[in-house]
C-alpha cells in the first residue's frame, strides 16, 4: 500500500506548481505596482 516514490513525485509536482503560481502572482503584482 505504501508507495514512497509516488508520494515523492506528487510532492515534487506540488512544489513546482506552487513555485510557478507564486512566480506568476509575484510578477503580476510587481507590474501592477509599477504601473499603478
Amino acid at each position: 500500500m505504501w508507495q514512497p516514490e509516488k508520494l515523492k513525485g506528487n510532492a515534487f509536482l506540488w512544489i513546482v506548481g506552487l513555485g510557478v503560481f507564486y512566480a506568476v502572482f509575484y510578477t503580476v503584482f510587481t507590474l501592477l505596482s509599477i504601473h499603478g
